[in-house]
C-alpha cells in the first residue's frame, strides 16, 4: 500500500508530491481557512492521521492523533 499526495501551483507547470508507505489513502482534501493551505485526511474510530502541505513550507510530516 503506496498513497500519494498531490498539490500543483500556479499554472499547474509545478507540482509538490508526498509518497506515504504502508498506508491506504487519504480521504478527505480541503483547504485550511483562508490560508491557502491544504490539508489530506483520513479518519478511523480511533485515529486521525493529517497530512498539511503549505505553500511556504510544501508538505509537513504525516501526524497520527489519537482520538
Amino acid at each position: 500500500m503506496e498513497s500519494i499526495a498531490a498539490v500543483g501551483t500556479g499554472d499547474l507547470s509545478r507540482w509538490d508530491t508526498k509518497l506515504t508507505r504502508s498506508f491506504d489513502g487519504w480521504s478527505k482534501v480541503a483547504s485550511v481557512g483562508g490560508s491557502g493551505d491544504i490539508a489530506f485526511t483520513r479518519t478511523s474510530t480511533e485515529w486521525l492521521t493529517r497530512l498539511r502541505w503549505s505553500g511556504a513550507e510544501g508538505f509537513a510530516e504525516v501526524e497520527e492523533i489519537r482520538r
